[in-house]
């Protein structure tokens, strides 16, 4: 990082709009003192242990032990953790403290977004499951009516309600995102919003979930049904590609008024995604998805509910590739890592094994230590690099001794018979 970066206060207070650059250039000054020089992430890559990983309250203890003082732990945590995974690696570390102040300034714009965005998803889909929709969830804190609204404390107490523990800079963010009209509180159509693509997108998915594991697939219950001709939604949707255009909604025709909140509803029933015993989603939730899109006829309901299905498989599918390669990744430092230290490990103890022999009448058995390491299980990489270490030292060994043996043929002296210890 560059030295111009301006420094707040460590004992000034965080806001909701927290900036990182002042406390990565504290994390940054450390690691410049800890291992100096150019290279001193290339050292510290070296000394520290790739497998490490850090919650928020070991990377919090670790500050301290480090004696970096920062404004914001909470949120410099968040920061690293780019992947969101709740812990933060080495390698997400030192990535960090590479990036130019720019850069930092960018990935914290987009970590606040990104943030904003799994908290609106996450609030969507707690309150589509405890309350089934924003108005029950405002009628069960004593909140009834299109006036009604929640202050930022309310709003915190709701959010713990919802099982969501959110820091107060956080919480003051997503509160300010809510809050267009900059009122200091929050309205239904403020909340319904920001949330209603969410909770129609978590309602939607939730109802194709169903569908595909219960009525053996979205298109096929509705043809069973008869709500939609055969072949009038196709079974697998086309490939997105970047230009292709959006095909055209379905077109009501003249005096149609679209599928009817009563009709939606007893389709639904017939589906078994409302039902007393085993219900997917809530009938509020129903009423809700209808007020979002009407209006519509049912086969624009059908193609929505394979868009979300399919967008939801491919998120998670990344979701999975993306594990898959970080324990790759994970797996290929560790290797690394065993690498250089077992060939640091292999050269020390030959040293530190020729030194002895040289103090020594008769030098110790190395190889009874390499045989125990075999026994044990550990010695394959650790014998292909004592080897390594060992093959240079013979072959320096053995251009000396042509020097010496050179050199005393000089001097008119025979090699015939070697010396005892040549032999």
């Amino acid at each position: 990082l560059s030295s111009h970066v301006t420094c707040m206060s460590p004992t000034e207070p965080a806001s909701a709009d927290y900036r990182p650059e002042a406390d990565v250039e504290r994390l940054a000054r450390y690691f410049a003192q800890r291992y100096g020089g150019d290279d001193r992430l290339l050292e510290a890559r070296k000394a520290l242990d790739p497998e490490v990983s850090f919650d928020l309250p070991a990377f919090e203890q670790t500050l301290r032990k480090w004696g970096v003082k920062v404004d914001n732990a909470v949120e410099l945590f968040a920061h690293i953790d780019v992947d969101f995974s709740g812990s933060i690696s080495v390698e997400e570390l030192l990535n960090v403290l590479s990036s130019p102040v720019e850069e930092i300034k960018r990935r914290e714009l987009q970590r606040q977004r990104q943030e904003v965005k799994r908290i609106f998803e996450g609030l969507a889909r707690s309150i589509s499951e405890k309350f089934g929709s924003i108005q029950d969830a405002f009628a069960k804190h004593g909140l009834h009516g299109s006036e009604s609204s929640l202050s930022l404390a309310q709003f915190g107490k709701l959010a713990k309600q919802l099982d969501m523990e959110l820091e107060s800079a956080v919480m003051q963010r997503v509160f300010n995102e809510i809050d267009e009209d900059r009122t200091g509180s929050i309205s239904v159509q403020e909340l319904q919003k920001a949330l209603m693509y969410h909770i129609v997108g978590y309602v939607v998915v939730e109802i194709a979930n169903f569908l595909e594991q219960k009525a053996g697939g979205i298109v096929e219950a509705f043809e069973h049904l008869r709500e939609i001709a055969p072949g009038a939604v196709p079974k697998v949707l086309p490939p997105v590609t970047p230009d292709a255009p959006k095909p055209p909604p379905p077109k009501l025709q003249a005096g149609e008024e679209g599928v009817s909140e009563q009709n939606f509803l007893r389709v639904l029933r017939q589906l078994k995604v409302l039902d007393q015993t085993s219900s997917a989603i809530t009938e509020s939730a129903a009423l809700m998805i209808h007020s979002a899109l009407k209006p519509f006829v049912m086969e624009d309901f059908v193609r929505r509910l394979q868009e979300e299905y399919r967008t939801a498989s491919e998120m998670k599918q990344r979701q999975k590739e993306d594990a898959e390669k970080h324990e790759k990744d994970r797996k290929r430092r560790l290797a690394e890592s065993l690498r250089i230290d077992s060939r640091q490990r292999a050269a020390k103890e030959i040293e530190t094994w020729i030194d002895q022999a040289a103090t020594m009448e008769e030098a110790p058995s190395v190889t009874a230590k390499w045989a125990s390491l075999a026994r044990s299980g550990r010695s394959k990489t650790q014998l292909r690099d004592y080897v390594s270490v060992l093959e240079g030292l013979i072959k320096s060994t053995r251009v000396d001794i042509e020097d010496l043996r050179r050199r005393l043929e000089r001097e008119g002296v025979s090699s015939a018979d070697p010396p005892r210890f040549f032999a």
